[in-house]
């Protein structure tokens, strides 16, 4: 498994971009409204 590394992170990138980018839009956004 130690051999491609990159894989894992590239997976979990992949997994943590959309939680991000809907953070960050919702953020951007008010809450409750």
């Amino acid at each position: 498994m130690s051999e491609q590394p990159d894989s894992t992170l590239d997976v979990a990138v992949a997994e943590l971009r959309p939680a991000l980018e809907a953070i960050l839009m919702v953020s951007d956004e008010p809450l409750g409204t």
